[in-house]
């Protein structure tokens, strides 16, 4: 039960435990801190100067220092998480955390122990060490615990080995090879990685005379013998995997030179296609400057455009027929001079409009074709 207004200031769970936090009613804000190397050390030198309100510091200095101000001063995220009635927060392994209460509540929650993150608690234990946490606040006979981890770990190996029996010695790969591929199968890397780390924890424990290490050796146990024969195991499931990694990088180096070559043709196919269609010509509708716009079955068939389509002109206007003839021929001559059909000379090779009542020819042809070049048209003779 918490009151509202309460506070819990940055702290990190015992043993780098996980976290599982449900809250029944109320609600509950907390700030996260990502536990990274750089994070973990301003972490530790703040709960030891003092500044925490958990009393555990015994020097004075940055009293007023607030630990968000200085991670993120340093590069660092904070982040704040709302929880709300009937919601349920996993905190991973190691994340430096402080909790509010803003309003009275009641939740339900517990610290646990697991595999996937072996290393990040065994970062804490040793960080607890260094900054002389009191044993009230240690995770309890944590020590003796990992001992039954390792013990556990290497019983599972004596199975396989037990179930190979003798099918495992006539195999052209060993019954250990087999059982050390069963076991890499079996675990993820990380998992695997975590129990090498605790194998090296392990080896340093044994050898220790120190009262406090050695009250936690399980009894009939040979914690030395455990020690060892972790380590070689482990150490030659991590060597299998190094071989498998340098297979899985190969691939996906292979994938990622593949996706790239991919991508390098559509990229090249696709401005290939932009070309293709800046090529394409392109009629521009024009709009009419009168407000009167001819009927659907008058109008020009280009798409937008307003003017009335001539005759002789394929359904175009004389702007968008000259643009056609331009477009289709593809030469230099300027079609905007020449007349449509019907309404030129008559003369070849003429690109001038025809003149009423001369028979059919421009003024200079009409001219010609009388053999004076001062003779006016008929219309004016006649007036």
């Amino acid at each position: 039960m918490s009151a509202a207004g309460s506070y819990t200031d940055f702290h990190v769970d015992f043993g780098g435990t996980a976290v599982w936090y449900h809250v029944y009613f109320g609600q509950k804000i907390f700030y996260f801190i990502e536990p990274t190397t750089k994070n973990l050390k301003i972490y530790s030198e703040w709960a030891t100067n003092g500044t925490s309100s958990s009393g555990r510091g015994s020097k004075k200095s940055n009293a007023n220092a607030f630990l968000p101000d200085l991670i993120t001063a340093a590069g660092g995220d904070v982040f704040e998480v709302q929880l709300k009635k009937g919601q349920t927060l996993f905190i991973p392994s190691g994340w430096i955390h402080a909790v509010f209460t803003p309003k009275d509540s009641l939740v339900f929650g517990g610290n646990f122990v697991h595999c996937h993150s072996l290393e990040m608690q065994l970062t804490i234990f040793r960080l607890e060490k260094k900054m002389r946490v009191g044993k009230n606040y240690k995770f309890p006979f944590y020590q003796k615990l990992m001992w039954f981890v390792a013990w556990d770990f290497l019983k599972q190996r004596d199975d396989l080995m037990m179930q190979l029996g003798d099918k495992g010695k006539n195999s052209v790969m060993g019954r250990e090879q087999q059982v050390i591929q069963q076991i890499c199968g079996k675990y993820p890397n990380h998992v695997l990685l975590g129990y090498k780390a605790l194998a090296k924890e392990l080896e340093s424990w044994s050898r220790s005379k120190q009262k406090i290490t050695t009250d936690q050796f399980p009894e009939n146990m040979d914690v030395t013998k455990v020690a060892i024969q972790l380590g070689e195991l482990l150490t030659k499931c991590v060597a299998h995997l190094g071989v498998n990694t340098k297979k899985e990088k190969a691939s996906i180096k292979l994938e990622k030179k593949e996706k790239k070559k991919t991508t390098k043709q559509e990229k090249k196919r696709h401005n290939s296609q932009i070309s293709q269609e800046k090529k394409k010509p392109v009629i521009t509708p024009i709009k009419c400057s009168s407000s009167s716009s001819p009927p659907a079955n008058k109008k020009c068939k280009v798409e937008g455009c307003t003017q009335y389509k001539r005759s002789k002109c394929d359904g175009y206007c004389a702007t968008h027929y000259r643009e056609q003839l331009s477009l289709q021929s593809g030469d230099n001559i300027d079609y905007n001079a020449i007349p449509p059909p019907g309404r030129g000379c008559k003369v070849d090779g003429c690109n001038k409009y025809k003149k009423s009542k001369c028979e059919g020819y421009c003024l200079m042809c009409f001219r010609a074709s009388v053999k004076t070049t001062s003779r006016p048209p008929t219309s004016k003779r006649a007036a």
